[in-house]
């Protein structure tokens, strides 16, 4: 059962998680640079039950971008992570699904995934709405969906994307 182990598994990919408000938490980008002009619109991002998707262009501009939030379920943090040159949407999608099977299973974490950089995290509110504004560099990211079941009590996490940012 998901329940008792989870706290440590959660905290494996999501330690730097945005925190859990009732307002939609602005998103941070993860490498300190600033956010700055007019964004534009990066298509969605949808935490269902049981997976995430991603609804958007098939690629993207460089430059700040605004991606929709949102979460059935209430409650989510979503991270950003940009891949390595060398490295695809697939390996993170794994290494998501292989998280999720360790914390359902009361398995140690295997943590953050060393092919990609965090660039950007946001939470959605109570009512599952939120907005993660971000400043895009070329290269391929997937995100991470997570729910939590109870503070710091993870629910699960799931793989969305890819997006791709052309140069």
């Amino acid at each position: 059962m998901i329940g008792t182990v989870l706290t440590i598994v959660g905290v494996a990919i999501v330690t730097s998680a945005c925190g859990r408000g009732d307002a939609p938490a602005a998103a941070t980008n993860g490498g300190g640079s600033q956010v700055t002009g007019a964004p534009a619109d990066a298509g969605s991002f949808t935490l269902a039950r049981s997976a995430c998707r991603f609804e958007g262009p098939a690629s993207l501009a460089t430059g700040t971008a605004e991606f929709g939030l949102a979460s059935s379920g209430g409650t989510a943090d979503f991270d950003l992570w940009l891949l390595r040159d060398g490295h695809t949407y697939a390996e993170l999608a794994a290494h998501i699904d292989e998280e999720r099977r360790r914390s359902e299973q009361g398995s140690p974490p295997l943590g953050h995934p060393t092919f990609a950089s965090l660039v950007a995290e946001a939470s959605t509110d109570s009512a599952g709405h939120g907005v993660m504004r971000t400043q895009l560099t070329a290269g391929v990211y997937g995100m991470a969906c997570i729910r939590f079941d109870g503070p710091g009590r993870l629910e699960g996490l799931w793989a969305a994307g890819p997006v791709t940012v052309d140069g």
